[in-house]
C-alpha cells in the first residue's frame, strides 16, 4: 500500500457499506491524458446500490478531434465492487495494481462540442467497439479524508497515478502510456 497524506484508514481504499440513504453513491473515476499520442480522457463508475444501478462511464478524446463516448445506468444489487456494464476498475492490492477494463460500444462523435446535445447526437453516430485496458501505478500518496475541521467527505481521497495500457477501436490497437488521477469518493 502506498503511503497516505490525511486522516484515511487501509478500509478507505476498499468498499464500503451501503447506508440508508436513498441516493447513496460510491464512485471510483480515473483521468486520463497521454502527452505524446495526444490523447485521454476519463472513465467513471458511480455505484447507486438503493437505486438499483450505477453510472458508467467512458470519454475518450482522439488525438484526431473525434470523441468516444458511451453512458449506461447499468442495473446492480450490491456495492461489492466497480462493474458495471462494459467497464470495470479493480483496487490495487498486494498482488496487483489497479487496473479498469473497458469492452463495448461507444458513439463515435465527430466532436466533443456534440456533447451539449448528447441525447440526439449520441442516439445518431456511429457505433465503435472499443476495448481500453489499462494499469495504474501510484505516483503520489494518497491524499485526502477529512482535511478541515467540521468537513467531512467520507473518506474521498485521490491520487496522481502513471498509466499504461491499450486502447482499440474496431480492433485497431495503440499503446497508451500517460499521466492521470484517481478519485475515489
Amino acid at each position: 500500500m502506498t503511503a497516505i497524506v490525511g486522516n484515511l484508514a487501509l478500509s478507505d481504499e476498499g468498499m464500503h457499506a451501503v447506508d440508508d440513504h436513498p441516493q447513496f453513491n460510491e464512485s471510483a473515476l480515473i483521468t486520463i491524458f497521454d502527452n505524446e499520442s495526444r490523447q485521454g480522457g476519463y472513465v467513471r463508475i458511480g455505484n447507486r446500490p438503493n437505486e438499483g444501478h450505477a453510472e458508467s462511464t467512458l470519454c475518450w478524446f482522439l488525438p484526431d478531434g473525434r470523441t468516444l463516448f458511451r453512458f449506461e445506468r447499468a442495473e446492480i444489487t450490491d456495492n461489492s465492487r466497480f462493474s458495471a456494464g462494459d467497464l470495470t476498475i479493480v483496487p490495487a492490492s498486494d498482488e496487483r495494481p489497479m487496473a479498469a477494463r473497458f469492452d463495448g460500444s461507444a458513439a463515435e462523435l465527430a466532436s466533443p462540442r456534440l456533447l451539449t446535445n448528447a441525447r440526439e447526437e449520441l442516439r445518431a453516430a456511429p457505433k465503435a467497439h472499443v476495448e481500453l485496458d489499462l494499469q495504474l501505478e501510484g505516483l503520489s500518496p494518497l491524499y485526502g479524508g477529512t482535511p478541515f475541521p467540521g468537513l467531512s467527505v467520507g473518506g474521498h481521497y485521490e491520487q496522481h497515478m502513471a498509466i499504461t495500457g491499450t486502447l482499440s477501436i474496431d480492433g485497431v490497437t495503440s499503446q497508451v502510456s500517460a499521466y492521470g488521477n484517481r478519485d475515489h469518493s
